[in-house]
């Protein structure tokens, strides 16, 4: 089942725009561009989900972002049951990333 994570970064700022961000490892990256954001974010699906205003809460954010695949789960009940693990999990390596250096040298 495929997966996207995404979370705003609070207390990071880039004076820049970095469109391609930084990856951290495939598939996960930090960023402060609009277009990954806007992909996910901007779809009646999330709207539905998260809210309008829980949306909107990323605007001008750095934001991390991780795609993947949990190829042992099949279906949606399967990912309903892991659900909270999982959150904890992302939400705990990208805390993480919080407190160490980034330095941009662009």
């Amino acid at each position: 089942m495929k997966y996207i994570f995404l979370t705003i970064l609070h207390n990071m700022k880039f004076n820049v725009t970095l469109n391609k961000g930084f990856e951290l490892s495939p598939g996960t990256r930090i960023k402060n561009g609009l277009e990954v954001k806007d992909e996910i974010l901007k779809t009646e699906l999330m709207s539905w989900t998260a809210g309008v205003h829980s949306v909107d809460e990323f605007e001008n954010t750095v934001y991390y972002y991780k795609r993947g695949d949990f190829p042992h789960l099949k279906n949606q009940d399967e990912m309903d049951k892991k659900r909270n693990s999982v959150h904890f999990l992302f939400s705990k390596r990208s805390t993480g990333i919080c407190y160490r250096p980034l330095v941009y040298k662009g």
